[in-house]
């Protein structure tokens, strides 16, 4: 038998397996069947319990301008190369590449750090 305990916002924070841990499983923790325990393992962050059943549901991330920061100078770094006078790129390419790096610059004229529009990487 599987068990797992929840948060208060029904996402799983532990598993148990009777066979793993005999009786050794918290009285909070709830019986879940195989095909529970399997949705939140190829779910992990897209799946908690409603008190019944396995629901679909994502846990909310509050990302900071620090985080957003991090992200831009990581795509920024990975599309240096664009910006070298030698790069093979055709005029077209090249300006398609600029416009996507400045608009990473400006990213954080954007000011819920939570929806941010990242702009799309040139083909």
């Amino acid at each position: 038998m599987k068990y797992a305990s929840f948060d208060k916002d029904g996402f799983p924070t532990a598993f148990y397996d009777t066979e793993i841990n005999g009786e050794n499983i918290p009285k909070a923790a709830v019986e879940i069947s195989d095909k529970d325990w399997m949705e939140f393992i190829n779910n992990q962050g897209a799946r908690a319990w409603d008190g019944s059943k396995v629901i679909s549901k994502f846990r909310q991330v509050n990302l900071t301008m620090e985080d957003i920061r991090k992200k831009r100078k990581s795509l920024l770094s990975a599309s240096d190369w664009t910006a070298l006078n030698d790069a093979p790129l055709d005029e077209s390419k090249r300006r398609a590449w600029n416009k996507y790096r400045q608009e990473l610059r400006d990213i954080t004229n954007q000011k819920d750090p939570n929806a941010i529009k990242w702009p799309d990487q040139p083909k």
